[in-house]
């Protein structure tokens, strides 16, 4: 079973045209892993909502994403989000009942 599987998102924003930067932050759930043919890497699977990868403002795309969780009440482990999808049917200029996104890590162990 997944353990401790909800953690925070933060993500940096970058305009296209401007280079002006732009942060967030989110939270996201860990559904599932899956280790490759070789079993050498593992992917987890982070469930969260579309608005947190999905810039509010026209121009701007997502250039960074780290998924971190706390470990202890010392302890937090980052992960790089490698792959971050919205549903294709997402539109954020509106409420909209597609606000789904699939991100993707690679598992340190801890989830698999």
């Amino acid at each position: 079973p997944i353990i401790q599987c909800i953690g925070q998102l933060l993500m940096q924003f970058k305009h296209k045209q401007t280079g002006k930067l732009s942060y967030s932050a989110g939270t996201g759930t860990v559904f599932g892993v899956k280790t490759d043919k070789k079993g050498i890497k593992t992917t987890a699977y982070i469930i969260t909502c579309a608005h947190n990868i999905v810039h509010s403002k026209k121009g701007y795309q997502l250039v960074a994403a780290i998924f971190q969780r706390d470990v202890s009440q010392h302890e937090t482990k980052r992960y790089p989000v490698r792959s971050a999808t919205a549903h294709q049917k997402y539109r954020a200029e509106e409420a909209d009942e597609n606000d789904l996104a699939i991100l993707e890590i690679i598992d340190d162990g801890y989830y698999s």
